[in-house]
């Protein structure tokens, strides 16, 4: 493996490991953003 593979390889990963943190406190954010507040919003998200 060259030097440019392994860069793209590492972007992929950086890329992939961003969107699945990002989806899992988007997920947790809202989950517990709507737990919390429900009293506030009647239930829903905060957004």
């Amino acid at each position: 493996m060259n030097f440019e593979d392994g860069m793209y390889l590492a972007i992929a990963i950086m890329a992939g490991g961003s969107v699945l943190l990002g989806t899992v406190v988007a997920a947790a954010a809202h989950f517990g953003g709507r737990r919390r507040k429900r009293e506030s919003t009647g239930g829903g998200c905060a957004h």
